[in-house]
């Protein structure tokens, strides 16, 4: 049983699922999602790590494939549309990875890189300065 200051709980065997997320002064974010199921405790850490950020037109994305699952990449804008498709389910072996991205014609504002599997979805704030 998990006891809470509030005098309230959960029992054990219970799901619990929290994100956290933690921004840095670059504006560069990592994530991390715990899910706790009686006992045990699963951690996912962030998996996707972009450099220079900001950027300008110009960036490097390393990310980490933790286990072979149906796998895809890409950048979204701050509404949600897709503008660039580095990779789309595609089964990639475990390992760690690097992309360069350029851009001349991405426009001044916030992107995210999305990581997304069958395993979760990951996600970095990048701001691109023109």
């Amino acid at each position: 049983m998990i006891k809470f200051e509030d005098g309230s709980h959960i029992e054990s065997g219970a799901k619990v699922y929290a994100h956290l997320q933690q921004v840095s002064y670059d504006c560069s974010t990592s994530s991390k999602i715990s899910v706790q199921t009686g006992e045990e405790v699963e951690t996912k850490d962030n998996l996707i790590s972009v450099y220079p950020n900001p950027f300008k037109n110009e960036m490097t994305v390393d990310y980490t494939i933790k286990e072979e699952v149906q796998t895809s990449l890409y950048l979204i804008n701050a509404v949600g549309k897709r503008i660039h498709t580095f990779f789309e389910s595609n089964i990639i072996p475990i390992g760690q990875y690097k992309v360069d991205f350029t851009s001349d014609n991405l426009g001044t504002g916030v992107y995210y890189i999305v990581l997304e599997s069958t395993n979760g979805i990951f996600t970095s704030k990048v701001i691109n300065l023109k």
